[in-house]
């Protein structure tokens, strides 16, 4: 499997070609802010996690740029490059909660200085000097399938070349789709839905883009890989016992950003919680007015829509009882701004936090 890799490419606000780099404390190199995804992780979540972990930015809007696979010999990686901006500060090495930089700095990824990653690096410059300050892939694929064409065969195909410019992530796929097209018109709107359903799920199903097309595969051929890979994902998502498919009771209370949300489940205790959570669910102790609340992430497969739940509370007529994380650890400091806003909306009566050494969870009470 190959590792994948996330950048995130922060351009300066007035001076193109610039990016935001930071000088690496471990080996005294320059390097974007980036890293691997975590198991589990979407390309644009690894990339969220990773700007804030590194950077100390958060609510960067970020904008796919690059996806492709490569191998240099020493094992293949994946890599997603993304683009953001944000108002200019004076960043420094209190900006970064992870302490990887010591300092930060616009270079030029072309410049002379001594960068992390050097193969990686190569493939940064050619792709970010393709781009324009504002550009995005889209762009800059659009350009390579226009050149596929006769200057004065443009204007007729110019629908199909938007086209995929649009829903294929990878240039490769657009390539090959533009292939058959220039063979068969036609199949832009025979194919056109299911190609953009494809396009949709890229950020739920990353293999998508990792899928090997040649002009040897029929179009047909590649909507079955794509089909496949969608069921695969589906397959290991039903398999996977941290998702949960939402009752009917389920009701959401409070989007808190990220895609996370509250919810109320409607009920005082829930097997499928406990179950997704390692915890008992409230099975054993629930009592007469109980109502569980799940800080959860929605994930969507196709039609399909789960919930990966992150924390449980217990609340009971403005008493907030047990605070649940994962295997009744306490809450990561990374949900305290989403238990925060929760906070604001339940009318408690008192509010005492009380540390439970022995079963490592809180209580919160009068």
């Amino acid at each position: 499997m190959s590792s994948r890799v996330v950048i995130i490419a922060i351009p300066h606000p007035e001076a193109e070609g610039l990016y935001l780099h930071g000088l690496r404390r471990d080996n005294g190199t320059w390097a974007l802010p980036g890293g691997h995804a975590h198991p589990g992780e979407t390309p644009i979540e690894a990339a969220r996690r990773e700007l804030k972990e590194e950077t100390g930015l958060d609510g960067v809007e970020l904008s796919p740029l690059y996806d492709r696979q490569y191998d240099h010999g020493d094992g293949p990686f994946h890599v997603h490059l993304f683009s953001g901006s944000h108002n200019p500060s004076k960043l420094s090495s209190e900006s970064d909660p992870d302490d990887e930089f010591l300092s930060f700095k616009y270079l030029n990824p072309s410049g002379d200085h001594k960068a992390h990653v050097p193969k990686r690096r190569n493939i940064l410059i050619e792709h970010l000097n393709s781009l324009g300050k504002s550009e995005e892939l889209e762009k800059a694929s659009k350009s390579a399938l226009k050149r596929m064409f006769r200057p004065e065969e443009l204007q007729n195909h110019a629908p199909a070349i938007e086209f995929a410019a649009k829903n294929f992530k990878n240039d490769n796929h657009a390539a090959w789709f533009m292939g058959h097209y220039k063979k068969d018109p036609s199949i832009l709107d025979t194919h056109k839905q299911a190609f953009e359903h494809f396009a949709s799920m890229h950020d739920q199903v990353p293999e998508l883009s990792q899928l090997n097309l040649t002009k040897d595969h029929s179009i047909e051929d590649g909507l079955k890989q794509m089909q496949d890979a969608e069921q695969k994902k589906i397959a290991e998502a039903g398999s996977d016992s941290t998702l949960i498919k939402p009752t009917a009771e389920t009701k959401k209370l409070l989007d808190v950003g990220n895609g996370y949300a509250w919810y109320d489940l409607g009920a005082g205790s829930s097997a499928a919680e406990g179950e997704a959570m390692g915890h008992c669910g409230n099975r054993p102790s629930e009592t007469d007015g109980d109502r569980l609340l799940s800080l959860r992430k929605e994930v969507r497969l196709g039609k399909h829509v789960l919930h990966r739940p992150s924390l449980t509370f217990i609340e009971n007529n403005g008493y907030l009882g047990e605070m649940k994380g994962r295997a009744n650890e306490k809450p990561n400091k990374k949900y305290h701004e989403a238990i925060a806003k929760l906070l604001v909306i339940l009318e408690l009566k008192q509010l005492l936090v009380v540390v439970m050494p022995h079963t490592r969870t809180f209580l919160w009470m009068i």
